[in-house]
């Protein structure tokens, strides 16, 4: 795989894992953000509370356009950078595909 498609890969995975999972991550930050416990009195009551009152758009997505492009360029960084990486102690400087190479 040459180094162009490793890094669409990455792209198209980090960009694709943070549309599925902000709304994980908003729960989780605004669940840590209460932390009198009084806005929420667990997971899904503020998921039920979130959605209510703000939305799907505004509440549980919200931030996914900066998020989806931080995800997408740090997935491509370190994907092409690692896999690039290990193909070339493999081919060119002989090391074998043990556990040891994946460090």
């Amino acid at each position: 795989m040459t180094l162009p498609a490793k890094i669409t890969a990455g792209l198209i995975s980090g960009a694709t894992a943070a549309a599925i999972f902000t709304p994980t991550d908003v729960l989780k930050i605004r669940l840590q953000a209460d932390v009198t416990g009084t806005r929420y009195t667990g997971l899904m009551n503020a998921l039920q509370t979130i959605y209510k009152m703000e939305g799907l758009r505004n509440g549980l997505y919200k931030g996914v356009g900066i998020t989806i492009l931080r995800s997408a360029l740090l997935t491509s960084a370190q994907l092409a950078s690692y896999d690039h990486s290990k193909h070339t102690l493999i081919t060119q400087y002989g090391a074998k595909d043990q556990f040891l190479t994946h460090f």
